[in-house]
């Protein structure tokens, strides 16, 4: 028996949620996302009872009227063979069944859409085994609470002669009867001043059941006993989980573990412990586990299709992140592998940057720690270089299919086609004629092979073709590396396509940025580097802090060289991020990216 689908509505923070479960179902998501209220739901449909006084925590706080509810609904594969005598449900036959409570606390229970009384629904919670258990930090701060009572609940379930129940009625016949030899001697009293027969030891209120929950665990070193808080905290979590899945199994019923970061604190060492004994309990025929963690180390044990990742919106209601992997696991984490990543990383962070190479890193770490006076690795963005154009829309598409949260960021010469154009746009005609005079010049000057041209004719012949019938503006974008991202994973239709390329052919970046951003890509009017440097003033304090770092020495004639020049050290300094960051620290306090699309830039990681 498993669960295989879970629904979720109004409740908490979550408006409405549909996710499929696995076996094990590991949740994880920025602080705040709502991580826990999905275990909290799926444990709410669990309870006896609901009190009216408590159901205002419960129901979305933006939900109003009297007959406000939450619901949560649940599908299983099938019944455990206990479950399936008890509620005549089908053997082997998947069913549902869901609980919604208004806000007065009344409740509505429905199996496979017939209403259950409560009688019914007494019977079916009796099948269910539910174990939360709240973070593990250490025995001292009640780590093993749940395990008491999950302990003391298993215990009073007991059958037999040495059952609790009956173990509580002997009791108290010894002290009624122990209570009536004491009392013998004042029969008579009773009679002649109470008028009464006599007095009795009332022995009702003793319950051994309420002691259960003190019962504590202890280790045995020798002929010593010690408490298990004398173990580290990570034993201890390593100990309690295993006491958890004991007590499962010795349940006989569908147990379903609901743990909350049970990664607290804990060694990678530890961590591969805790996730084999978490795989093991989801993979018992009649038990369930569901997870919350911030550990990328514990989530990286877990196949990438268990994971649920979980974000807020604007209005900070829970949702989850849109998910479209087809490859396996293994595929998965060879594909990230390429670019030094694993599922976990991608899936934890708020953001991860995706950028053409490793100098663009260390540009934008710089940049966004001077915006914000706090390191990118603090925000929970991650800055990575994808090697190439090509490469930025290869991970930033699996990104989007893994759910990660992504930014694309693209030099402007990702607009261009990698088979034509052969010239930029906007040539004019005496442009075009010294070209042509310079081409045929150098056709002229080629040698014709009998039988075939050679690759240098060719070359010159596109040339002469390209420039004696000129493409339209922004043509070239077609084919180019940016257009075959945004069509193969259908960011933008064909309106929005062709209103980009007229704005890439025009050379509009305020007109493509109104395109692109709302489509999570970032798209440079030039190079990076050249981009830093687009002002003289720029360029001047550039000057001076790589020649006095010793990265520049040469003299220029003109300020075009020098230019190409910078840019191009920059560009190939990937090796001296302390260099690159000099620049970008010293060009940022003299104002120079004020009003420019480097601000805009930084927003759009932030935003």
């Amino acid at each position: 028996m498993k669960i295989t689908n879970v629904t979720i509505e109004k409740f908490r923070s979550i408006h409405q949620m549909d996710f499929a479960a696995s076996p094990l179902t590991a949740i994880c998501g920025p602080n705040s996302c709502g991580k826990s209220n999905v275990l909290r739901a799926i444990k709410f449909a669990f309870l006896p009872s609901f009190k009216a006084e408590r159901m205002a925590d419960n129901i979305c706080y933006d939900v109003v009227g009297g007959n406000a509810a939450c619901q949560v609904k649940l599908t299983f594969d099938s019944p455990t063979p206990a479950l399936a005598a008890s509620l005549s449900v089908l053997a082997g036959q998947p069913f549902t069944y869901s609980v919604s409570v208004k806000r007065n606390g009344v409740k509505r229970a429905h199996l496979n859409g017939t209403q259950l009384s409560d009688d019914r629904r007494a019977q079916f919670l009796d099948g269910v085994l539910v174990v939360h258990v709240p973070a593990i930090r250490d025995i001292a701060a009640e780590g093993l609470k749940p395990f008491k009572q999950t302990l003391a609940n298993v215990l009073m379930k007991t059958r037999g002669t040495a059952s609790f129940t009956q173990l509580n009625q002997n009791v108290r016949n010894v002290v009624r009867a122990r209570g009536k030899a004491l009392l013998d001697g004042t029969r008579d009293v009773a009679r002649q001043l109470l008028r009464v027969d006599e007095l009795v030891v009332n022995a009702d209120g003793i319950d051994l059941e309420q002691l259960l929950p003190a019962a504590g665990l202890s280790v045995r070193i020798g002929d010593k006993e010690v408490g298990l808080d004398k173990l580290g905290t990570g034993h201890q979590s390593s100990v309690i989980l295993k006491l958890y899945r004991q007590l499962g199994e010795d349940s006989e019923k569908f147990v379903l573990y609901l743990f909350e970061e049970p990664d607290n604190h804990l060694h990678p060492t530890s961590l591969r412990a805790i996730a084999e004994d978490l795989n093991q309990c989801a993979a018992e025929d009649h038990s369930q586990v569901f997870l919350t963690t911030h550990s990328p180390y514990l989530l990286n044990q877990f196949d990438h299709s268990c994971v649920l990742s979980l974000t807020s919106d604007l209005a900070r209601q829970t949702v989850k992140r849109p998910k479209n992997v087809t490859r396996s696991d293994r595929e998965v984490r060879i594909a990230l592998g390429n670019y030094g990543l694993k599922p976990a990383e991608a899936l934890l962070v708020d953001k991860v940057v995706v950028v053409e190479g490793p100098n663009d890193v260390t540009l934008l770490r710089t940049l966004v720690e001077l915006q914000t006076g706090i390191t990118p690795d603090r925000q929970d963005i991650l800055i990575v270089s994808a090697g190439g154009k090509g490469p930025v829309g290869d991970l930033a598409g699996f990104l989007r299919d893994l759910g990660a949260n992504w930014r694309a960021f693209f030099d402007w010469d990702a607009t261009e086609s990698t088979s034509a154009p052969l010239f930029r746009d906007g040539l004019v005609a005496a442009d075009i004629a010294s070209l042509q005079t310079a081409a045929t010049s150098i056709r002229a000057a080629l040698r014709n092979l009998p039988t075939k041209a050679s690759k240098a004719t060719k070359i010159v012949d596109s040339m002469l073709n390209e420039l004696a019938n000129p493409p339209a503006a922004g043509a070239g974008f077609t084919g180019s590396t940016l257009d075959a991202f945004i069509r193969k994973h259908t960011l933008m239709n064909a309106a929005e396509i062709a209103a980009l390329a007229a704005a890439i052919g025009r050379r509009q970046p305020r007109k493509t940025a109104q395109l692109l951003s709302p489509k999570n890509i970032w798209l440079w009017s030039g190079a990076i580097e050249d981009v830093i440097l687009r002002s003289p003033d720029a360029e001047n304090d550039a000057d001076v802090v790589l020649r006095r770092r010793g990265a520049l020495h040469q003299a220029f004639h003109g300020l075009p060289d020098r230019r190409v020049a910078m840019t191009k050290l920059l560009h190939n300094s990937a090796h001296e991020p302390e260099l690159v960051r000099d620049v970008v620290e010293t060009l940022w306090q003299a104002g120079r990216f004020d009003h420019s699309e480097v601000k805009s830039a930084i927003q759009f990681i932030l935003g």
